[in-house]
């Protein structure tokens, strides 16, 4: 019976961790990787810290230019596209099978949503992103997943 595994990136430390889990259960095993990115207005470019840049290319969404919003919101897009696509190729090499969705939402939710939709069997997420008050007031994603989906949540630490 072949297995599917959702494992849910977000272009921190843990992704790395997350991957590699995913790469050592399927050896020997029939179990197909969904990589999922779910692309949100709180995102930033892989692999950096949000720049001076790309606060005023957000502020230009938020300003009204909205010309120069949507061309900085598609860069940031195609540089979070790019990532995902690296992460595939790197499974694909291990000889993993692999399939990628990239979507634009709230990441709790959409995790959920795409976990139902391609009826799962385990979502893989990170855990350690948001924590203190900012954990209080935004949530927790790994958190949201843990009550709400319909499978079984492997949590991977940051540390």
């Amino acid at each position: 019976m072949n297995k599917t595994v959702l494992v849910a990136l977000d272009y921190s430390k843990t992704d790395e961790r997350l991957i590699q889990k995913a790469v050592e259960w399927t050896r020997g095993e029939e179990i197909s990787i969904v990589l999922l990115h779910v692309f949100s207005f709180f995102d930033h470019l892989p692999d950096r810290e949000v720049s001076q840049q790309d606060i005023e290319n957000y502020s230009g969404v938020l300003s009204g230019t909205l010309l120069e919003g949507w061309e900085s919101w598609e860069r940031l897009e195609k540089a979070s596209l790019s990532k995902l696509l690296e992460y595939s190729k790197q499974l694909e090499e291990a000889g993993v099978s692999v399939t990628t969705k990239h979507i634009l939402g709230d990441p709790a939710s959409v995790i959920c949503s795409v976990a139902r939709e391609l009826e799962v069997d385990t979502i893989i997420v990170g855990r350690g992103g948001r924590r203190g008050i900012a954990e209080a007031v935004l949530g927790s994603v790994s958190n949201y997943v843990f009550h709400h989906a319909p499978c079984s949540v492997w949590a991977i630490y940051s540390r």
